[in-house]
């Protein structure tokens, strides 16, 4: 997984920090000839779905609800363009898949605890084809014209986590022009050929960094201002790596964002640092919201600081007065 650093400046020293989590898993294993494919969840101990640790890492738990499709190239790439996918006919659309427990061994020797489940039963997909996943599940969704709206209030944990927007590519195919295969090998007890199902992020996140000390006991508030808070127009298809798209001549599209507003961050809670002066600790706020432009100079964050009765403000302030431009799958680190 790449980590990049920039510098950033918000009228104060402030550091930035963000890591694409569009890195795919590569599994190996034998292929079977048609069939029926299952889908594992790429772990063995379910997790929370966002990981509230590394920031970047996303894995299910027990009836998480998913959408799933079936697709299809639509168009080759060039070298200067990625190849366009469209969904397969004779499949459902929009498919439910629910996390269930399952007992799966692999031709990789593995064992795999969790796995995705069709809420109809005959909604089953083909082994050795493309597929896509996202979560949350959405009624009538287009993963190729997806629209997803971020809560502004996410103070609680369950209204970050429904802010966020997951998708898994998963490749059960040789073709790895786009994305590394998925096959994990062969379930040893039906024959079904076996996927792992790597999720990442869609949304932008911000991590807000800040010493204990300075943080009230009540009253904490953290938030970010005039943040565009929908989006539409996203193809979970594509790409979502700037390092793809670039590679590909192939541009970051943050489709239609509107309904703009400030979004009030989650504590998360405490995380201890180590440095030459000793033990630093740390109070950790999180929000999740579509890609998008922040202008230079202009307000971008608030916080409350203890024994302060007035939140102060923090205007967007980039190395060499520059906009900053909030990515796809990636978090931002500011302490």
């Amino acid at each position: 997984m790449k980590l990049n650093k920039i510098h950033i400046c918000l009228s104060l020293a402030a550091l930035a920090t963000f890591s694409a989590c569009t890195q795919e898993e590569i599994l190996s294993g034998d292929t079977p000839n048609g069939g029926e494919a299952a889908f594992v969840v790429s772990t063995i101990t379910p997790l929370t779905r966002v990981s509230h640790q590394g920031y970047v890492h996303s894995e299910m738990e027990l009836d998480d609800e998913l959408g799933g499709y079936v697709i299809e190239k639509t168009s080759e790439g060039d070298g200067t363009t990625l190849p366009t996918y469209g969904f397969m006919s004779g499949y459902t659309e929009n498919a439910r898949f629910r996390v269930v427990a399952g007992s799966y061994t692999g031709s990789d020797g593995q064992s795999y605890t969790h796995a995705l489940q069709p809420e109809v039963s005959t909604d089953i997909f083909p082994a050795n084809q493309r597929y896509v996943f996202y979560f949350p599940y959405k009624v009538g969704a287009d993963i190729q014209h997806f629209s997803h709206t971020v809560v502004a209030d996410q103070s609680r944990e369950t209204a970050f986590e429904s802010s966020d927007l997951l998708r898994a590519r998963v490749n059960g195919t040789a073709d790895e022009s786009v994305v590394s295969p998925s096959v994990i090998g062969t379930d040893e007890t039906t024959g079904q050929q076996l996927l792992g199902v790597k999720m990442e992020h869609v949304m932008a996140s911000v991590v807000l960094k800040v010493e204990s000390e300075l943080v009230p006991e009540e009253g904490r508030e953290a938030k970010l201002l005039n943040i565009k808070r929908t989006v539409s127009g996203i193809d979970l298809t594509r790409a979502l790596s700037k390092d793809e798209q670039d590679e590909a001549g192939y541009p970051v599209h943050e489709g239609e964002t509107v309904d703009q507003g400030d979004i009030t961050m989650w504590n998360q809670g405490q995380e201890k640092e180590t440095t030459n002066d000793g033990e630093k600790v740390y109070e950790i706020f999180r929000a999740v919201f579509p890609a998008q432009t922040v202008e230079h100079d202009t307000r971008f964050l608030s916080f409350l600081f203890e024994g302060d009765e007035a939140p102060k403000i923090y205007w967007m302030n980039v190395n060499g007065n520059k906009d900053l431009v909030f990515e796809p799958g990636k978090y931002y680190l500011f302490t």
